[in-house]
């Protein structure tokens, strides 16, 4: 017997599937995605602003050399 003679062969009835043990599961993964989620919340602001200036100041690096190539 394979997996697909037990979850169902068409695409619904795996998604069905999934969601249902995922649902059942919740418990014990739930508290890990509320961790990774506040860690996200507080650093992707961060990390972003950081790499706008990385991406400005290498504009303004190429645009101050361009003009001395000339």
């Amino acid at each position: 017997m394979n997996i697909a003679a037990i979850v169902g062969d068409t695409i619904s009835e795996r998604a069905t599937s999934v969601v249902a043990a995922a649902s059942v599961t919740s418990p014990a993964w739930l508290p890990s995605l509320d961790t990774v989620s506040v860690f996200a919340a507080k650093w992707t602001p961060i990390l972003g602003a950081s790499w706008l200036i990385v991406q400005i100041a290498v504009k303004i690096w190429e645009a101050a050399h361009k003009d001395h190539d000339k």
